[in-house]
């Protein structure tokens, strides 16, 4: 399985917005590359079509169209895809736990509200925790127009970098 993009293009893409990413290898960025394809392969179901029904990826795409209505090529990655799976890549290498997801929500068992006076009470359940899939803005907000659902996302933490 390969990567959406490639160390070459990582660097440039961080390089053109003032990012050093001079100390990361070309093979950890490559690994980190594979590790944000499978995430957005894994986390969101695309618009379109795939180009050959045996392909190994969500993307390339055909009947793809962006937000001005026009069709993208079918027989490339998206710009924006792999932009996003750049920025995703790069959170990869330096946030602790990487793309995983976070294990320290607590479980709400029941959630009252009142309005006259307002009055809002809340009871967890001690004997669950919660499991909430980060969610990263900036990388998702690159893939939006192309996005048919959110997927298991269904509480999340913002990280913009």
């Amino acid at each position: 399985m390969a990567a959406y993009t490639n160390a070459a293009y990582y660097k440039t893409y961080f390089f053109a917005r003032g990012v050093d990413v001079s100390a990361q290898t070309d093979s950890a960025i490559d690994a980190a590359l594979l590790v944000s394809t499978e995430y957005l392969d894994d986390t969101w179901d695309f618009t379109g079509y795939l180009t050959v029904t045996t392909q190994a990826q969500k993307w390339p795409r055909s009947s793809v169209y962006n937000s001005d209505g026009v069709l993208l090529d079918s027989s490339v990655v998206p710009s924006k895809v792999k932009d996003s799976c750049c920025e995703l890549a790069y959170i990869h290498q330096t946030q602790t736990g990487g793309l995983q997801p976070l294990f320290d929500g607590q479980v709400i068992r029941k959630e009252t509200k009142e309005m006259s006076p307002f009055k809002k009470s809340i009871e967890y359940d001690t004997n669950a925790s919660a499991t909430y899939e980060r969610y990263y803005a900036k990388a998702v907000k690159k893939i939006q127009d192309f996005i048919v659902s959110a997927g298991s996302n269904a509480a999340y933490i913002q990280r913009v970098i």
